[in-house]
């Protein structure tokens, strides 16, 4: 008996020893429990932040094809190999596709080598500026600015993006500035020399000559006095273009200005009259005298041009508020309404702008607008059909001097 106890007792203890490693294995258990459940809730959370990451990308892709569509800039990806990553619908429309040679020159009309290609250039991951011409199928010639820039990919360089921008109507504007500034040069001379030729020729001539000749000779000066606005014109508009035209600016007395140009205005005609309501007291602007009164004369012999069916023409003179206004008012067809808009542009001549045949070049108003604004001012243009045309210029008075 006491020998089956004691085994009994034994049994009792290795019981109690499993139960203990039971409980502890329960334990471990419970905890790989909880671990996997907080690892479940940390991949459902993963699962979500990289859903939502995927919807971003997808967003910013979508986004990203759509301004690529949109864009009228060529847009052009490459990779180190030399391979073509990307392209969008403007650069596939411009250069015929993703993959086709671009034949491209200098603006001197010189081939670009093949390594300095735009195409090349981004390959490298280049940062540059380049002009470069392409000739079409039908020998026009188009004018492209690229600017590259390198991609960088974990702090190495994968590639370059370029884009690409048409710049054929900028081009073209440019060239015309410069052979309209060489023409108006070249021409002064020959001009002089006729209009000297034609002084001699009227000297020289027998006081009792054809009347005939005399005509002639008016014709010719009339003629060269013409081209020599043309030129001063064109000689203007590419000081205006190019920022040169500088001002002698002080204060000027406008009242006094306009008395003084509408003399000069009357001088030219002896069909219209021209009124001026400027009242007795100064008003004081600070200008360039000799460009202030090209605006207003410039304004008076375009009304007496092309209005001359107005037998009067009002001249105002006026402050209104902070400004000095002038206004010069016609009676005559009027303005078409569809060219008001487009009446101070470079080189337009309207419908209603023609005259005996002679529009000019449709610089005068624009030379016009671009003075008053070099003077911080305003123009304006208001007409009806039938009603004749106003024109009113608003320049900042000047300010009082300091005590």
């Amino acid at each position: 008996m006491e020998t089956l106890n004691e085994e009994l007792q034994a049994s009792n203890e290795e019981l109690e020893t499993l139960n203990e490693e039971l409980q502890a294995t329960v334990e471990e258990l419970n905890t790989t429990n909880d671990d996997l459940e907080a690892r479940s809730l940390e991949l459902q959370d993963l699962t979500i932040s990289l859903e939502a990451q995927r919807r971003r990308i997808e967003f910013e892709r979508t986004r990203l094809a759509a301004v690529l569509v949109n864009m009228s800039d060529a847009v052009l990806v490459m990779r180190p190999s030399g391979e073509t990553i990307l392209t969008n619908a403007a650069y596939d429309r411009l250069f015929h596709g993703p993959n086709a040679p671009m034949a491209a020159e200098d603006p001197e009309g010189n081939p670009l080598p093949p390594d300095e290609s735009p195409r090349q250039r981004a390959s490298r991951g280049e940062t540059f500026r380049l002009e470069f011409v392409v000739r079409e199928a039908d020998g026009s010639r188009r004018w492209f600015e690229a600017i590259g820039e390198p991609i960088r990919q974990d702090g190495s360089e994968a590639g370059g993006v370029v884009v690409i921008r048409d710049i054929t109507d900028r081009s073209l504007r440019r060239l015309q500035d410069e052979f309209l500034a060489l023409a108006s040069h070249e021409l002064r001379t020959p001009l002089t020399v006729v209009r000297a030729s034609l002084g001699m020729l009227d000297r020289y001539l027998p006081a009792d000559a054809d009347d005939r000749l005399r005509r002639f000779i008016d014709m010719g000066e009339q003629q060269v006095r013409r081209m020599e606005r043309l030129i001063a014109d064109l000689v203007d508009v590419t000081r205006l273009q190019t920022g040169r035209l500088s001002l002698r600016t002080q204060p000027i007395d406008l009242v006094e200005l306009a008395r003084q140009t509408v003399d000069l205005a009357q001088a030219m005609t002896d069909e219209q009259t021209i009124e001026l309501e400027a009242g007795h007291r100064p008003l004081t602007v600070d200008g360039d005298r000799d460009r202030l009164q090209q605006v207003l004369l410039n304004l008076l012999t375009n009304t007496i041009a092309h209005a001359p069916e107005s037998k009067r023409v009002d001249v105002r003179v006026r402050r209104s508020g902070g400004e000095a206004e002038v206004v010069v008012q016609d009676y005559g067809p009027g303005i078409p309404q569809a060219d008001l808009p487009n009446l101070f542009s470079r080189y337009f001549s309207g419908s209603g702008l023609e005259h005996d045949g002679d529009s000019g070049l449709g610089l005068g108003l624009f030379i016009t607008d671009q003075l008053v604004r070099a003077h911080g001012g305003t123009i304006r243009a208001d007409s009806q059909p039938g009603e004749g045309a106003t024109f009113t210029v608003r320049l900042p008075l000047a300010s009082p001097p300091e005590r």
